[in-house]
């Protein structure tokens, strides 16, 4: 945008130094929320792979014939969570 020194006025100048911080606010905010997001991703896949190695000792501990109720005082979980574990598929999400 081309101007004229005549034209530079102070409200002109107040409106650019207004966009500039917006510009800059939403680039911040926009910087923080894709740290959010990765720190999601990160914390969503660590949690997915802690649960995946608490099923799998409960499973290996049910093959030893430990009864469920021993194992969900061990986890510290209702019994019912055990059945659960023993009886789903193990999932874990891949890394990329």
């Amino acid at each position: 945008m081309k101007l004229q020194l005549h034209e530079i006025t102070p409200t002109l100048i107040e409106g650019l130094l207004e966009k500039s911080e917006q510009d800059n606010l939403r680039a911040l905010i926009r910087s923080e929320v894709r740290a959010l997001s990765n720190e999601f991703k990160r914390t969503k896949l660590e949690a997915t792979e802690l649960l995946a190695r608490c099923q799998i000792r409960a499973m290996k501990l049910h093959n030893l014939g430990v009864d469920h109720e021993a194992i969900a005082e061990m986890f510290e979980v209702p019994v019912r969570t055990i059945g659960i574990w023993v009886r789903s598929s193990v999932t874990v999400i891949a890394k990329r």
